[in-house]
């Protein structure tokens, strides 16, 4: 299995460090990005929807083959189905947003190039 999985060469980054660092940067021209995140509230909720996903899922873990009969897993599978689902939405309302942004700042970009190149003749 480790063919499959080797080590790591670089040291491995904090991902919350990288995106504090960009938003430190972008505040640094000016753009306050923090006030312009989500509001707090979908965070949180994505955030107890995981832990809870989690937790179920350590459960499950839990549940030998032994103790399969005398233990009702089933509440737990469908608990654990809905937070997945409930998850899923949201990175995909966020993969959307990224998307939306992505196209918007390029078109901009594109707009703002073909300006300056006109201009420039």
């Amino acid at each position: 299995m480790d063919e499959f999985f080797p080590p790591r060469k670089d040291k491995q980054v904090n991902p919350q460090d990288s995106v504090n660092e960009v938003l430190d940067i972008a505040g640094g021209v000016g753009w306050d990005l923090r006030k312009a995140s989500r509001p707090p509230g979908d965070q949180d909720n994505i955030t107890t929807t995981l832990q809870s996903l989690y937790a179920l899922l350590a459960v499950l873990r839990s549940i030998g083959d032994a103790d399969v009969l005398s233990t009702a897993y089933h509440p737990m599978l469908e608990a654990a189905y809905l937070a997945l689902g409930k998850a899923e939405t949201e990175i995909d309302a966020l993969g959307q947003e990224l998307e939306y942004q992505h196209q918007r700042l390029d078109s901009a970009r594109d707009a703002a190039l073909a300006e300056a190149t006109k201009e420039s003749r």
